[in-house]
Protein backbone atom coordinates (compact mmCIF):
# COMPACT_ATOMS: atom_id res chain seq x y z
CA UNK A 1 0.00 0.00 0.00
CA UNK A 2 1.42 3.33 -1.03
CA UNK A 3 1.83 5.95 1.63
CA UNK A 4 0.46 9.41 1.18
CA UNK A 5 3.19 12.05 1.35
CA UNK A 6 2.07 15.64 1.71
CA UNK A 7 4.66 18.23 0.76
CA UNK A 8 4.32 21.63 2.41
CA UNK A 9 4.07 24.61 0.10
CA UNK A 10 6.50 26.65 2.18
CA UNK A 11 9.24 24.51 3.60
CA UNK A 12 10.79 25.37 6.95
CA UNK A 13 14.24 25.39 5.35
CA UNK A 14 13.31 28.43 3.28
CA UNK A 15 12.41 30.55 6.31
CA UNK A 16 15.98 31.04 7.64
CA UNK A 17 17.20 31.79 4.11
CA UNK A 18 14.44 34.38 3.70
CA UNK A 19 15.30 35.97 7.06
CA UNK A 20 18.98 36.01 6.24
CA UNK A 21 18.46 37.60 2.82
CA UNK A 22 16.06 40.21 4.21
CA UNK A 23 18.39 41.13 7.06
CA UNK A 24 21.36 41.38 4.69
CA UNK A 25 19.41 43.73 2.39
CA UNK A 26 18.34 45.94 5.29
CA UNK A 27 21.89 46.08 6.68
CA UNK A 28 23.43 46.78 3.26
CA UNK A 29 20.89 49.49 2.45
CA UNK A 30 21.34 51.12 5.85
CA UNK A 31 25.12 51.07 5.55
CA UNK A 32 24.99 52.64 2.09
CA UNK A 33 22.59 55.32 3.38
CA UNK A 34 24.78 56.04 6.41
CA UNK A 35 27.96 56.21 4.33
CA UNK A 36 26.40 58.39 1.64
CA UNK A 37 24.77 60.81 4.06
CA UNK A 38 27.92 61.14 6.14
CA UNK A 39 30.08 61.66 3.05
CA UNK A 40 27.82 64.31 1.53
CA UNK A 41 27.39 66.07 4.85
CA UNK A 42 31.18 66.28 5.23
CA UNK A 43 31.70 67.46 1.65
CA UNK A 44 28.97 70.10 1.86
CA UNK A 45 30.02 71.35 5.27
CA UNK A 46 33.79 71.55 4.84
CA UNK A 47 34.30 72.08 1.13
CA UNK A 48 31.09 73.70 -0.03
CA UNK A 49 30.48 75.74 3.10
CA UNK A 50 26.87 74.55 2.94
CA UNK A 51 25.00 72.97 5.78
CA UNK A 52 22.66 70.07 5.27
CA UNK A 53 20.20 70.64 8.12
CA UNK A 54 18.82 67.53 9.67
CA UNK A 55 21.44 65.23 8.19
CA UNK A 56 22.27 64.01 11.68
CA UNK A 57 18.67 62.88 12.12
CA UNK A 58 18.76 60.81 8.94
CA UNK A 59 22.21 59.40 9.75
CA UNK A 60 21.11 58.43 13.24
CA UNK A 61 17.97 56.80 11.87
CA UNK A 62 19.94 54.59 9.50
CA UNK A 63 22.60 53.84 12.13
CA UNK A 64 20.15 52.56 14.77
CA UNK A 65 18.40 50.36 12.21
CA UNK A 66 21.72 48.92 11.03
CA UNK A 67 22.84 48.36 14.61
CA UNK A 68 19.76 46.52 15.85
CA UNK A 69 19.18 44.54 12.66
CA UNK A 70 22.90 43.69 12.70
CA UNK A 71 22.52 42.48 16.28
CA UNK A 72 19.73 40.13 15.24
CA UNK A 73 21.71 38.97 12.18
CA UNK A 74 24.65 38.09 14.44
CA UNK A 75 22.26 36.04 16.58
CA UNK A 76 20.83 34.31 13.52
CA UNK A 77 24.31 33.32 12.36
CA UNK A 78 25.39 32.48 15.94
CA UNK A 79 28.27 34.94 15.72
CA UNK A 80 27.68 36.61 19.07
CA UNK A 81 30.53 37.08 21.53
CA UNK A 82 30.64 33.75 23.32
CA UNK A 83 33.34 34.28 25.93
CA UNK A 84 35.33 31.14 25.12
CA UNK A 85 34.29 29.10 28.18
CA UNK A 86 33.06 26.27 25.99
CA UNK A 87 36.49 25.92 24.40
CA UNK A 88 38.17 25.43 27.78
CA UNK A 89 35.88 22.61 28.87
CA UNK A 90 36.66 19.21 27.37
CA UNK A 91 33.69 17.33 28.89
CA UNK A 92 31.07 17.15 26.08
CA UNK A 93 27.93 16.90 28.28
CA UNK A 94 29.10 19.86 30.35
CA UNK A 95 29.77 21.86 27.17
CA UNK A 96 26.26 21.10 25.92
CA UNK A 97 24.78 22.05 29.28
CA UNK A 98 26.67 25.36 29.24
CA UNK A 99 25.52 26.07 25.68
CA UNK A 100 21.91 25.36 26.64
CA UNK A 101 22.21 27.53 29.77
CA UNK A 102 23.73 30.37 27.73
CA UNK A 103 20.93 30.13 25.16
CA UNK A 104 18.32 30.01 27.92
CA UNK A 105 19.59 33.11 29.72
CA UNK A 106 20.13 34.94 26.43
CA UNK A 107 16.55 34.12 25.47
CA UNK A 108 15.25 35.40 28.80
CA UNK A 109 17.22 38.63 28.45
CA UNK A 110 16.14 39.15 24.84
CA UNK A 111 12.47 38.52 25.67
CA UNK A 112 12.69 40.95 28.60
CA UNK A 113 14.36 43.56 26.39
CA UNK A 114 11.66 43.03 23.76
CA UNK A 115 8.96 43.58 26.37
CA UNK A 116 10.48 46.84 27.59
CA UNK A 117 11.20 48.06 24.07
CA UNK A 118 7.54 47.39 23.20
CA UNK A 119 6.56 49.50 26.20
CA UNK A 120 8.93 52.23 25.02
CA UNK A 121 7.49 52.03 21.51
CA UNK A 122 3.95 52.31 22.85
CA UNK A 123 4.93 55.32 24.94
CA UNK A 124 6.62 56.92 21.95
CA UNK A 125 3.51 56.47 19.82
CA UNK A 126 1.20 57.77 22.57
CA UNK A 127 3.25 60.89 23.29
CA UNK A 128 3.71 61.73 19.61
CA UNK A 129 7.27 63.04 19.82
CA UNK A 130 8.75 64.21 16.52
CA UNK A 131 12.26 65.06 15.36
CA UNK A 132 13.49 68.64 15.31
CA UNK A 133 14.31 69.22 11.64
CA UNK A 134 12.02 66.98 9.64
CA UNK A 135 9.23 66.34 12.11
CA UNK A 136 9.59 62.57 11.68
CA UNK A 137 7.83 60.57 14.39
CA UNK A 138 10.08 59.34 17.20
CA UNK A 139 8.72 55.82 16.84
CA UNK A 140 10.77 55.38 13.65
CA UNK A 141 13.88 55.23 15.83
CA UNK A 142 12.32 53.35 18.73
CA UNK A 143 10.78 50.73 16.46
CA UNK A 144 14.30 49.71 15.41
CA UNK A 145 15.01 48.76 19.03
CA UNK A 146 11.79 46.74 19.23
CA UNK A 147 12.29 44.98 15.88
CA UNK A 148 15.92 44.19 16.69
CA UNK A 149 15.14 42.70 20.10
CA UNK A 150 12.07 40.85 18.81
CA UNK A 151 14.12 39.18 16.08
CA UNK A 152 16.88 38.53 18.59
CA UNK A 153 14.36 36.84 20.91
CA UNK A 154 13.03 34.72 18.07
CA UNK A 155 16.51 33.59 17.00
CA UNK A 156 17.65 32.84 20.58
CA UNK A 157 14.52 30.80 21.28
CA UNK A 158 14.93 28.98 17.96
CA UNK A 159 18.53 28.15 18.91
CA UNK A 160 17.46 26.98 22.36
CA UNK A 161 14.74 24.73 20.91
CA UNK A 162 17.14 23.21 18.39
CA UNK A 163 19.71 22.59 21.15
CA UNK A 164 17.10 20.97 23.38
CA UNK A 165 15.66 18.83 20.57
CA UNK A 166 19.16 17.77 19.48
CA UNK A 167 20.04 16.83 23.07
CA UNK A 168 16.78 14.89 23.38
CA UNK A 169 17.41 12.99 20.15
CA UNK A 170 20.94 12.08 21.25
CA UNK A 171 19.61 10.93 24.61
CA UNK A 172 16.92 8.79 22.96
CA UNK A 173 19.45 7.32 20.52
CA UNK A 174 21.82 6.53 23.38
CA UNK A 175 18.99 4.82 25.31
CA UNK A 176 18.07 2.83 22.21
CA UNK A 177 21.67 1.71 21.66
CA UNK A 178 22.04 0.52 25.25
CA UNK A 179 18.96 -1.71 24.93
CA UNK A 180 20.29 -3.49 21.85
Amino acid sequence: MASLVVKPRFEAVMLPAFFERTLKVIIFTGMIATTGLTFFQSIFRYFGDLSFPGANELILLSVVWVYFIGMSYATLKNENIQGGMEDLIKNAPLRKALAIAASFFSSIFAITATYYSAQLLGSSIDKGYVSIYYGMPDYLWVSSVFVGFALNSFFFVKTLISQLSFTGKCHLQAMHLTKI
